[in-house]
Formats: C-alpha cells, sequence, structure tokens
C-alpha cells in the first residue's frame, strides 16, 4: 500500500479484557478484516492462551484508509480484489462504545516526550504507544497495580517526534476512568481513551 500512497490509520479501538497475562505465557492472537461501513474498515481481534484455549481478550478497531500524500480518506473501491469483509465469523463490539457525556479533569499527571524511536513507518506515533502511555498515566494517578477490564480509545491527531503530551485521568470509587492527552504546542486534544479498571 505505501507505494501506492495508501497508509491505514486507526481511528478507534475498543479492547475487553477476560483473563490475566504473565511472563512466558505463550498466546495466540487471531484477527481479521469484518466489515466496512462507509469509510470505517473493521478488523477483529481475539487473545486466547495457547495452553488452556482460554480467551484472554476480544478487541474490534475501526481504521481509515488515506491518501498518503493529501491524508485524505478513500474508499474500499481502491482496494478491487482484497477480502474486506468476513459476515460469517463473530464481530465482538458491534458498535463503538459511547464516550461519557462529561470528562472532567484536573491536573495533569504525566508530562511525555514523544520519541523518535516511538515511531511507524508513516512517522507518525506507534498505535501501541498510545495503549503504553495510557497505561503510565493511569498508573501515576493511581500509584498502585491494577488491571484494566476494558479500554476504549479514540485516536484524534496524530503525534510526531519530537511533540510533547500532556495527560489528564480521572478514576471513579467504582474503577470507571477517562483520560485525556494533549499535545502541548499545538494545544488540541491528541487522543482520549475511556473504560474500567479493577484494583
Amino acid at each position: 500500500l505505501y507505494d501506492k500512497n495508501m497508509i491505514w490509520v486507526l481511528s478507534k479501538m475498543c479492547i475487553r479484557i477476560y483473563g490475566s497475562f504473565h511472563p512466558e505465557q505463550k498466546i495466540t492472537v487471531a484477527t481479521y478484516p469484518s466489515s466496512v461501513d462507509k469509510l470505517f474498515f473493521r478488523r477483529e481481534f481475539e487473545i486466547y492462551d495457547n495452553a488452556s484455549g482460554e480467551v484472554l481478550a476480544h478487541s474490534s478497531s475501526f481504521w481509515l484508509l488515506l491518501d498518503r500524500i493529501k491524508l485524505r480518506p478513500l474508499r474500499r473501491n481502491v482496494l478491487e480484489g482484497v477480502r474486506l469483509e468476513n459476515p460469517e465469523l463473530p464481530v465482538f463490539v458491534e458498535t463503538f462504545p459511547p464516550a461519557p457525556e462529561e470528562m472532567t479533569f484536573s491536573e495533569d499527571v504525566l508530562i511525555s516526550d514523544v520519541k523518535f524511536s516511538q515511531m511507524d513507518i508513516n512517522q507518525h506515533l506507534n498505535n501501541a504507544q498510545y495503549a503504553a502511555l495510557t497505561e503510565d498515566a493511569v498508573y501515576e494517578k493511581l500509584q498502585k497495580p491494577f488491571n484494566f477490564k476494558e479500554i476504549n480509545v479514540s485516536f484524534l491527531r496524530a503525534q510526531t517526534y519530537p511533540d510533547k503530551l500532556a495527560t489528564s485521568v480521572t478514576i471513579s470509587n467504582s474503577g470507571a476512568f477517562q483520560l485525556e492527552s494533549r499535545n502541548l504546542a499545538q494545544q488540541n486534544t491528541a487522543f482520549t481513551a475511556f473504560g474500567t479498571l479493577e484494583y
């Protein structure tokens, strides 16, 4: 795709975690495209333990296909001959959960420098780094170990080296959390996340 000036960009992702992960555990990640809704291409993920077969997590993700030069969304017809739907396979999250109506934050709990080593092939902050930043920010707020049960992330703007992000988190007594991460130079929101955790 890159040679054809097309790139995939992750827009939203919902992860539901049922089991636990531990060092030296062997797992399998199964993934497949499930459907196309207008400009959004859906992909499902299932993670299970190799030894027991226990399902550890499910995820549904929503992707945009962009023109690499113009950064404009492309429609499915540009991928002629590519299988984009598997209606016979399960969809784990039918619709992306709505964000809480009001997201209120106090002080920033984490200031992070975007590093060159964290860039992907498109020179944007790699998607996995947003999950790591979310985990670090929640820990800074709680100051004790915890486990995510559900994470919903909306990727709003691409971040690049050497951006600096300020992240704020609120956590309720029931374990519901909300997070906002802002680009300090541009003064806009880079991504948001919400979900549930236990500690």
